[in-house]
């Protein structure tokens, strides 16, 4: 038995000279820009790596390599580009092997570790497939060994190892750096999609969003419904006075009622204004009302989200001091506060430090009521065409479909 593991070992030991001389005969036919896009490429693979044994030993390894890599290239005239960081990066492997020295399993209970270890990707492998180690060892072995290597093709291989053995957000991340090579542009999207599906099974319900955002804005897959399935939770947690994201603004919640919220933008909209010229004009008549409801809703909103808004009966109301007639009653998506909404909702709206341009009009048809910075309303009103109001719309979301 011992002579046969002793013949085992000779054999493991001349199979490890034979790849060592190998590989230092593929390196010195490298350049030294690509022993560095190389070195990189084993830096980020290491992160698929289970084992901190073998990471501490890339780690250490990395450490000279780029340390001699950074000194030969102080000694060419033209040194490789990004050469400049091989001592960082030699620094960086090295406390990152001295900190992984210190996990490491002592001498005596390492083949126990090693035994264990074993045994419990074994018991793994018979719940999630052989397939992920396969995969796994394929990559490590195309990067130590470096066997006709070529940065982006082995970046691209790694990329998809990530992506196999369910490492999405790392898998978005390197197609995303390979840009337009191959495939990768699509691939990114996949795994963008996968990574915000296990945001949203780990709750994390705020990332998620903004990852399907992203991917809505490509017409990806149903990215726009997923989006705004999350919206709608995110809205039904939120409390008055919380803010949330809605299409491509951030709102202030002013109520929630029967599985609705009404939302007021939180920032004031740039150069709006409640009417083009200096005129008698309502609500129902005003420029900025058919502006709100035509274009802005469908420049901020996707046509999934603005389905998700209600459409909402809005009333008119007369001025309360002066009497000056509101004009009809609209069903609009956006609209502004009334004066009485606005003194309901005053204590939440939020200090902006701008007036608050509202739909009552003022002490007669040429103006329109605003809400002060002092949180108070102002009855005699503003000019309409007057551009020192804030219009901030505001609307009903289902949070519920």
């Amino acid at each position: 038995m011992e002579e046969n593991q002793k013949n085992k070992k000779a054999k493991m030991t001349k199979r490890q000279k034979r790849m060592a001389q190998k590989r230092q005969e593929q390196e010195a036919a490298m350049t030294p820009e690509e022993k560095f896009n190389q070195l990189l490429a084993l830096k980020k693979a290491t992160r698929c790596i289970l084992s901190i044994n073998e990471t501490y030993k890339i780690y250490a390894r990395l450490a000279g390599d780029f340390e001699r890599l950074g000194k030969e290239a102080e000694e060419q005239e033209q040194p490789f580009e990004g050469w400049e960081q091989c001592q960082a990066l030699s620094e960086e492997c090295r406390q990152k092997a001295e900190e992984l020295d210190r996990q490491r399993p002592v001498e005596e209970e390492y083949s126990r570790t090693v035994t264990t270890t074993v045994r419990e990707q074994e018991a793994a492998g018979k719940k999630r497939g052989r397939a992920r180690w396969v995969v796994l060892a394929a990559v490590l072995l195309l990067v130590l060994a470096a066997v006709s290597y070529k940065a982006t093709p082995t970046r691209y291989i790694i990329a998809g190892a990530e992506e196999s053995m369910g490492l999405h957000r790392q898998a978005r991340e390197s197609y995303h750096k390979l840009g337009d090579y191959k495939d990768s542009h699509e691939r990114e999207k996949v795994s963008a999609y996968a990574y915000a599906c296990s945001l949203v099974e780990e709750g994390r319900t705020e990332e998620a969003r903004k990852v399907f955002s992203r991917l809505a804005t490509e017409d990806y897959s149903d990215s726009a419904d997923r989006e705004v399935e999350l919206e709608q939770k995110l809205l039904l947690e939120a409390k008055p006075g919380d803010t949330v994201i809605f299409g491509s603004r951030r709102w202030r919640v002013l109520e929630q009622r029967d599985s609705q919220a009404l939302l007021i933008l939180d920032k004031k909209m740039k150069s709006a204004v409640y009417d083009d010229a200096a005129r008698t004009v309502t609500w129902e008549k005003c420029t900025l009302r058919e502006k709100l409801n035509a274009d802005f809703i469908n420049k901020i909103c996707t046509p999934q989200e603005i389905k998700a808004v209600c459409r909402t009966h809005v009333k008119s109301e007369d001025n309360p001091v002066y009497g000056t007639k509101g004009g009809k009653d609209t069903v609009d998506t956006l609209f502004l506060l009334s004066a009485g909404e606005a003194e309901d909702f005053k204590e939440v709206l939020g200090r902006k430090g701008k007036n608050l341009c509202l739909r009552t009009p003022g002490r007669d048809g040429f103006s329109v009521m605003y809400l002060s910075n002092l949180r108070e309303p102002v009855s005699y009103g503003a000019p309409v065409e007057m551009r020192g109001l804030a219009v901030r719309p505001a609307m009903w979301v289902a949070t519920r479909k």
